[in-house]
């Protein structure tokens, strides 16, 4: 992912937990969409939220498509978190087009909007790790990746000349002017017989028409 969407409330705990594991790959573009997380109408904003975010277009809020999207709070009581397991939150999250990851609360906690969602981390800081795995992971691929190049370079490099040996040791090379004798004999022989061949011809159509 290049482009990740944060849907959480500026004030939560998560939310700089969240940005500390993503700060680290300064390359990422970061969205933060704030809403409330808890209380009364909390949930009706969430799903408008993540509702925002798929429209996938500059007139939807600012910003263009987005790879991943992270929902996510710190911990809190049952009735702090109720709000992430409403229907209309997690519906929200089943029709979302790009990915959710959710890290709400701590592990002992499981909203509903959790168990919807592609997938669900432990925490919010379990959540951004995740997001960007494949990222961590990146300094070993370019290394490994480049050694393969270097070999395979190496390789076709040793092909390339061992076959410019192998021609140089052709007989051409060797002796060049005997093998162009033998050519230009060859074309002198060729010239030859075509010519004794154009004179048989006229010779049999002289005879014909000496004949007619």
């Amino acid at each position: 992912p290049r482009t990740l969407a944060l849907v959480t409330s500026k004030a939560a705990a998560g939310l700089a937990d969240m940005l500390k594991v993503l700060r680290r790959f300064p390359f990422l573009r970061v969205i933060v969409v704030h809403v409330p997380v808890q209380g009364a109408g909390a949930a009706a904003g969430i799903a408008r939220a993540l509702d925002g975010v798929n429209k996938h277009h500059e007139g939807a809020g600012g910003f263009g498509p987005v790879d991943v999207i992270l929902l996510g709070r710190g911990g809190g009581s049952s009735e702090d978190l109720f709000e992430f397991s409403r229907e209309e939150v997690a519906r929200a999250v089943a029709r979302s087009g790009s990915p959710v990851i959710t890290g709400i609360g701590h592990e002992v906690d499981v909203a509903i909007a959790a168990l919807v969602a592609d997938h669900h981390a432990h925490t919010p800081t379990a959540a951004a790790e995740y997001a960007v795995r494949m990222w961590e992971a990146a300094d070993e691929f370019v290394r490994v990746a480049s050694g393969k190049l270097r070999r395979e370079m190496s390789r076709t490099m040793s092909d390339a000349v061992s076959r410019l040996r192998q021609a140089g040791r052709h007989a051409f090379f060797a002796r060049p002017e005997e093998l162009t004798a033998r050519r230009h004999q060859r074309v002198d022989d060729r010239e030859s017989k075509l010519e004794i061949a154009q004179r048989n011809r006229l010779l049999k159509l002289r005879r014909r028409l000496d004949a007619l």
